[in-house]
């Protein structure tokens, strides 16, 4: 996505917390910091945000 759209100042996503291979991929990996935990249901939420 950062290579695709050359114009973009921030990106936002949400992930299950329980799915470690994801929280360790985006945060080590692509630079995004989590910025909040939510929870849906019975299933928590990280919020994650890249800014440029």
């Amino acid at each position: 996505m950062k290579e695709l759209y050359d114009d973009w100042e921030k990106l936002t996503l949400v992930t299950p917390l329980d799915k470690k291979e994801n929280v360790k991929f985006y945060t080590e990996k692509c630079g995004f910091r989590i910025v909040s935990i939510e929870t849906d249901g019975n299933v928590e939420l990280a919020r994650f945000v890249t800014e440029r």
